[in-house]
């Protein structure tokens, strides 16, 4: 096995959506100045990662997706469901807690994420990891900082979709696209909302 395949495993692992959600949450709740501010990390980590981490590693051992990327398409329609709805139960406890800002708009635009990948997941196979890390790092550049460090995070993870066999070049870009436009037009909708937190 070649070593640029396992990097590109790896890369794949270590910057799926929910790694990287921990990272982005703890830049959002360290911009934040309010009080209590870790356990609002701490209730996202948990609500945005390690509980759909652990739901597709359930379904994993369970058959019911051979892998938790997803990668056969065929297992996307109900995966994709199943997760969506794993992030609605996440986001209503989020809400529940008072959680509120920019740390609010990316639960919720990660719910919208898993929406639209499952609704383009019916007619084409878009990257759903790329989708997710472009969405997030659009969030940072909204709220944080315009042109910040993480963003070459999307052209790393793109090359590894494609160089671990798991997407095409036009897969990924799609993905980028997607994640891009859902994470904009989310914040064009609602953003007096989210600013407001």
């Amino acid at each position: 096995m070649p070593r640029s395949y396992r990097l590109a495993r790896l890369l794949s692992d270590l910057l799926s959506p929910p790694v990287i959600a921990l990272a982005v949450f703890w830049v959002l709740a360290g911009a934040t100045g309010r009080a209590g501010r870790w356990p609002v990390f701490l209730t996202c980590a948990a609500t945005q990662s390690v509980f759909p981490i652990a739901f597709l590693k359930a379904a994993v051992r369970s058959g019911r997706i051979g892998d938790v990327n997803m990668s056969r398409r065929a297992e996307r329609r109900r995966g994709f469901l199943a997760l969506g709805l794993v992030y609605v139960a996440g986001l209503a406890l989020v809400i529940l807690l008072g959680v509120r800002g920019p740390i609010l708009f990316v639960c919720a635009c990660t719910l919208a994420v898993v929406a639209v990948m499952w609704a383009v997941n019916l007619v084409y196979k878009a990257s759903g990891h790329v989708a997710g890390m472009t969405a997030y790092m659009t969030a940072l550049s909204l709220f944080v900082e315009p042109l910040h460090p993480g963003l070459v995070l999307i052209p790393a993870l793109s090359w590894a979709r494609v160089r671990a066999g798991a997407h095409t070049c036009l897969q990924v870009v799609w993905g980028a696209l997607l994640g891009a436009a859902i994470a904009l037009a989310f914040y064009a909708a609602f953003r007096s909302f989210f600013a407001a937190g």
